[in-house]
């Protein structure tokens, strides 16, 4: 419980998340690119409803490594920290 109201566990998980994202027609692909510099490609997504951003790390052959969702402040701090900042209006 948290705050007197009973939590779905699953329902936070990002792989549940972002596969009902991709059910409901809720990503649109805004960046692609290797944004640290770390050899890993990365295609940031924004939320059509406008809730979120999915920063998704790809291996080479296409398939999804890794993702995360974000606030627009932890993407803009995230990007601004790597020196990506020209991007952030891009995704935004």
């Amino acid at each position: 419980m948290l705050n007197g109201e009973t939590i779905d566990r699953l329902a936070l998980n990002s792989q549940v998340r972002f596969q009902n994202d991709l059910d409901i027609d809720n990503l649109s692909a805004k960046h692609s690119g290797d944004c640290d510099s770390d050899g890993v490609s990365e295609v940031y997504w924004k939320m059509n409803d406008c809730t979120s951003y999915l920063r998704v790390l790809m291996h080479d052959d296409g398939n999804i490594r890794y993702a995360n969702y974000q606030s627009e402040e932890q993407m803009s701090e995230y990007l601004t920290a790597q020196g990506n900042e020209s991007i952030i209006t891009d995704i935004i």
